[in-house]
C-alpha cells in the first residue's frame, strides 16, 4: 500500500469521513453485486462484479488509512478479480469469435467453431472454480 500520509488525519475530520464514506459506499457496491452473481453466476453480473470490486481496490488504495481492516478487504476485492478472471477473459475472446464467425468464409469457420468450443469448455471449467471462491468471499466493511 502507500504511505501514511493519512495517519495524522484524526477521524472525526471531514476529509477522513468523507474517504470513509466513500470506501463503505464502494464495498457495498461490491457486497451487493457478490450477492447478486452468486445467485445467478451469469456474464453480465460476474462483468459487474469485477468492476465493482476494481472500484473498491482503487479506492482502498488511495485511502487506505482511514480504514483499519483495509489490507483485508484489498486481499478479498483481489480475490475476486483473481477468481474471475478467467471466467471473463473466457467470455470476451468467445464474443468476439462469434462476431468474427459472422463474417467469416467458410473455410474459416470449423476452425472457428472449434476454438469457441474449447474456450466453452475452459470457461465451464473456470466457473465452477470462481463461484465456489466468490460465495465464501467477504466485501463488507468490518466496524
Amino acid at each position: 500500500m502507500g504511505g501514511r500520509a493519512w495517519s495524522t488525519i484524526a477521524v472525526h475530520d471531514a476529509i477522513a469521513q468523507w474517504a470513509l464514506r466513500l470506501i463503505r459506499e464502494r464495498a457495498d457496491a461490491a457486497e451487493t453485486a457478490r450477492k447478486r452473481a452468486c445467485k445467478k453466476f451469469s456474464n453480465r453480473r460476474v462483468h459487474k462484479l469485477r468492476t465493482q470490486s476494481r472500484r473498491l481496490r482503487a479506492a482502498l488504495e488511495d485511502l487506505c488509512d482511514c480504514l483499519p481492516h483495509a489490507e483485508d478487504l484489498m486481499e478479498c476485492s483481489h480475490t475476486v478479480g483473481d477468481a474471475t478472471g478467467k471466467v471473463r477473459d473466457a467470455t470476451v475472446l468467445i464474443e468476439q469469435l462469434e462476431r468474427y464467425h459472422r463474417f467469416s468464409f467458410f473455410e474459416e469457420r470449423a476452425e472457428i467453431e472449434k476454438l469457441e468450443r474449447v474456450l466453452k469448455r475452459r470457461r465451464k471449467k473456470c466457473t465452477g472454480e470462481a463461484k465456489e471462491a466468490v460465495r465464501h468471499i467477504d466485501l463488507k466493511v468490518k466496524a
